[in-house]
């Protein structure tokens, strides 16, 4: 593709010679290499193909660190330096917000450039990002759970005498807490850099490949692409499920010491891990990457071009004439930031193309949403692991997603959707979704009977317990001086769950616990034949419903899937050939503003509503420590299933907006034929009148 520039400086040459040398320059661009280093045997893989595979790779480990490892240890990072679940999002919306401020410059110019070299050097900068998300783990001082084991023993049971070693583990935990902030804030920062680097792929990468293959094999190619970027996170979470089995200072500390496993409700992972992992791979990929020619041989192209036409998946729904006058606007399109905003406005002036964007915008709200906080709604829902709700997440409905994004592709090329049939397809699916939401509202587990949150100390006890003012302390542990900020579940043998050995009035030793004998005490209970009070777990709930949380999980990730390149065909195709990498970083930059950004903040301030005791932190909230099962699942199902309900009666408003495109370029069609008919029913009429006064005038000679 050559420039304005180029064009004005070649020598004046015949037809032949100026044709011979704008293919020997294309040909020359389109070998593989870097820099002058271009060797023959690689020229072998500058193809669309090898390049889809390529872009494949990288979108499936970009979206392993983002969308996958980000939020398989959100809930390591909340614990490691004690914040909430909403500060903890901030970390999302950094990354968003620095990724819409580039996605405008990115789409608009990045199209008329080396969209590889772009891609690439986005990747890298999301590598470096990735690097420096590690430096609060080197630079902060190292995690000590409840800094020593002595101190977790004294701290765990009753002892009235530690006011002093109180003291000392408070000023301790402020220190934390100040340090913690400079965490957050250097996090946020790396963020940042992993999302202005996470630009590139899915803006430009679909438009080489829409430039390089015919129309209807457009859907397919572009399908492979995002279907694989819907592996990362699967990628992601298992990487954070293995990494959260070393302990937080493994390399640093004898671990060993702390006599813990990573099922243990206090454990901290080595969160850290994954991002080395994750970067290191990413700079790798970069290099293949770096090596693809702007664009590729004519060859390639024309044998693509062939098959054009053949099997078109729609007309195009805008209102292109496709005349001279576009083709030199697409020429010129994208070459000055100067057309930016007027080039903006054309897009966000397009009805259909923005109604489907906000259509799409509630699906990423959804989606972000749910992946991000499923590992924390599993380990409280049903009280799993950090690292098995993270395998699960990274095995369930990201799969889920993935599969859906493929069938999609499948059904549009297989049954030649038009718009009216895509969009069709994703009301249908969008209807059993919402009957999904419905479902997934009645799995759950049940609060635990945990003493002092959800349970009276005494069940004799006929006094009101206020569930939003819990209260740790009763007559048999007041004198023991527990500390409400460490939590260590034990099960005492009266069927109650205690937050601590301590709050159960426990002295030294699990046998001895005042608030279980009093207890027992009240209800009749024989003690000589007790064995031991409390056990060092919390108490077995009974709860049948995971297995088909799981399997609804599944299936609703699946239907979402479904709808993906139903709606992306319909925002390419609803505008012109020119606007489609800028209409694409338009529609990122909606779905971030109003889908990535506030999607992690709205749900993790219902779910931060939904707790019901906070870790103390110098007169601020820290981590929350326990959940309240119920408001939490109707917090979380309710406000993706709102979310969906609005999206459902966005697309009816897309369908409309397509049947009445269609109607009026059906009349536009009728009338173009009626005005060629009546040109040519007068070009006739004059033709006739000119040979019959022919014949008049031979007549007379």
């Amino acid at each position: 593709m050559e420039s304005v520039e180029n064009d004005a400086i070649k020598p004046e040459t015949d037809g032949n010679d100026s044709r011979k040398i704008d293919e020997t320059m294309a040909v020359a661009k389109a070998e593989m290499g870097w820099g002058k280093y271009r060797p023959q045997c690689l020229q072998k893989c500058a193809s669309i193909k090898i390049f889809i595979a390529c872009t494949s790779m990288l979108a499936m480990f970009s979206s392993a660190l983002t969308a996958g490892y980000n939020s398989a240890v959100l809930t390591t990072i909340e614990t490691r330096f004690d914040v909430s679940s909403s500060k903890a999002s901030l970390l999302t919306a950094a990354y968003e917000t620095a990724a819409v401020g580039f996605l405008s410059i990115v789409s608009f110019l990045g199209a008329k450039r080396h969209i590889p070299f772009w891609i690439a050097s986005g990747v890298l900068i999301m590598a470096c990002g990735s690097f420096v998300m590690v430096t609060p783990h080197l630079f902060v001082k190292p995690y000590s759970l409840r800094y020593s084991l002595d101190n977790v023993t004294e701290e765990n049971f009753c002892n009235p005498i530690k006011k002093v070693l109180s003291d000392v583990i408070d000023k301790g935990r402020c220190d934390k807490f100040d340090s913690s902030i400079f965490a957050i804030a250097v996090l946020c920062c790396a963020q940042m850099m992993m999302g202005i680097g996470s630009t590139p792929i899915l803006t430009l990468g679909p438009l080489y490949i829409d430039n390089h293959v015919s129309k209807d094999r457009a859907p397919s190619f572009i399908s492979f692409l995002y279907a694989f970027g819907s592996v990362g996170p699967v990628i992601g979470f298992a990487v954070g499920s293995l990494v959260l089995t070393f302990h937080v200072d493994f390399l640093s500390a004898d671990t060993k010491q702390l006599n813990m496993h990573s099922t243990d409700s206090q454990w901290v992972g080595a969160w850290w891990g994954g991002y080395l992992i994750l970067g290191g791979l990413l700079i790798c990929l970069t290099i293949p990457m770096y090596s693809f020619p702007k664009m590729l041989s004519r060859r390639e192209i024309d044998t693509e071009s062939e098959e054009k036409g053949k099997g078109e998946l729609e007309e195009p729904l805008n209102e292109s004439t496709g005349g001279k006058d576009e083709d030199n606007d697409g020429a010129s399109y994208g070459t000055s930031l100067r057309q930016l905003p007027r080039a903006v406005l054309s897009i966000v002036k397009n009805a259909l193309f923005m109604v489907t964007t906000i259509g799409i915008t509630t699906e990423i709200f959804v989606v972000i949403g749910f992946i991000q906080f499923t590992p924390k709604y599993m380990e409280n829902q049903f009280l799993l692991s950090q690292s098995q709700a993270n395998l699960l997440t990274g095995l369930i409905p990201v799969p889920g997603c993935m599969f859906g994004i493929l069938i999609g592709g499948y059904i549009l090329r297989r049954f030649q959707l038009q718009a009216k049939g895509a969009i069709q397809l994703t009301l249908a699916v969008n209807i059993v979704i919402l009957m999904g939401f419905l479902v997934l509202f009645t799995l759950g587990c049940d609060n635990p009977n945990l003493a002092g949150i959800t349970s009276r100390y005494f069940q004799s006890n006929s006094s009101d317990f206020t569930q939003n003012l819990p209260n740790l302390t009763a007559s048999c542990n007041d004198h023991c001086r527990c500390s409400d900020n460490h939590l260590n579940f034990v099960c005492g043998a009266n069927g109650l769950t205690y937050f601590s050995p301590c709050h159960a009035g426990c002295k030294f030793n699990y046998t001895d616990c005042e608030c279980v004998i009093k207890d027992l005490n009240h209800k009749g209970h024989q003690l000589s034949n007790l064995t031991a009070l409390v056990q060092d777990s919390p108490c077995k709930r009974q709860c049948s419903s995971f297995p088909v949380y799981v399997i609804m999980l599944f299936g609703l990730t699946l239907l979402v899937g479904i709808t993906q390149m139903p709606l992306l065909m319909i925002s390419l195709r609803s505008v012109k050939d020119a606007e489609r990498s800028l209409a694409l970083g338009v529609q990122l930059i909606f779905l971030r503003l109003l889908g990535n950004v506030p999607s992690p903040l709205a749900f993790a301030g219902l779910i931060d509503r939904s707790c019901l005791k906070w870790r103390g932190a110098c007169g601020s909230w820290g981590k929350c420590l326990f959940y309240d099962n119920l408001h939490f699942r109707k917090n979380y199902i309710g406000l993706g299933g709102v979310v969906k309900g609005f999206g459902f009666l966005v697309y009816w408003c897309v369908w409309g907006l397509i049947i009445w495109k269609n109607k009026r370029e059906q009349k536009e069609h009728l009338k173009l034929e009626r005005q060629q008919a009546g040109e040519e029913a007068i070009a006739f009429k004059g033709t006739s009148e000119f040979k019959c006064i022919e014949q008049e005038q031979d007549t007379k000679m």
